[in-house]
Parts: structure tokens; C-alpha cells; sequence
């Protein structure tokens, strides 16, 4: 029996389904556009997730924040459907917003320009 032990448990983690091994959170390359907006989605214990305004100043920028059992301890966040959305308001040129949070898989950022023009990026 003290044989079987070890082989028993090797065989219990390979029949682990994938997803339950992969909960760990990778840390993405920023998605960033022309002007200079980004956001960047990393890992750690809780997730740090940065929204960085470009070269303009904005009237409004929000942070949608996609994923599996969502977590975020920020007030200006609130939960909307499956996702998590945070309002900021305006922003100046090259401004940041940061929110810490688990269990992202996908963070959107948007920001409105005083002209009008909407800006998206989002990690992948």
C-alpha cells in the first residue's frame, strides 16, 4: 500500500482538470495605441492593473476589468453583469490609474477626449 501511495497521486493530479492547475495569473505585454494610452495587467498576489492616459488630457476614463471570480477593493469599482467596471473621470495627459484586483484575465481601458474622440485599449 505505502507503494501505491505516490503512484495514486501522480495519477489524482494528472486527471486535475487543466483549468484548475492554470489559476495562477501571468503578467501581459501592455496594449498600448498611438497616442500613448496603455494598459498593463500584472501578476502577484493581488493583480496590479495601471491605466495610463497618452498625450492627452481626457473628460473621462474607465476600467473594465474581465475575468473568473472577480475581486476588486476600490469604490469607484462596481460589479456590472460579469464584469467589473471602474469610473475614474477625467484624466490629464499622460495621468494613471491604478487598481488592485484578482482573478483578471482581461482589462480594458477607455478614455473620452475633450473633442469627443473615444480611446480603447485592452490586454489580450
Amino acid at each position: 500500500m505505502k507503494r501505491l501511495t505516490p503512484l495514486l497521486l501522480v495519477l489524482l493530479a494528472a486527471c486535475t482538470p487543466a483549468t484548475w492547475r492554470n489559476q495562477v495569473p501571468t503578467a501581459t505585454a501592455p496594449a498600448q495605441v498611438a497616442d500613448g494610452t496603455k494598459v498593463t495587467l500584472t501578476a502577484g498576489a493581488y493583480q496590479t492593473i495601471v491605466g495610463t492616459n497618452g498625450s492627452e488630457a481626457s473628460t473621462a476614463s474607465t476600467l473594465t476589468l474581465f475575468g473568473q471570480a472577480l475581486r476588486v477593493n476600490d469604490r469607484r469599482c462596481a460589479a456590472s453583469g460579469k464584469q467589473i467596471v471602474c469610473q475614474f473621470g477625467p484624466l490629464p495627459a499622460a495621468g494613471k490609474r491604478t487598481v488592485y484586483a484578482t482573478g483578471v484575465q482581461v482589462a480594458r481601458f477607455t478614455v473620452t477626449r475633450e473633442d469627443g474622440r473615444t480611446v480603447t485599449v485592452e490586454t489580450k
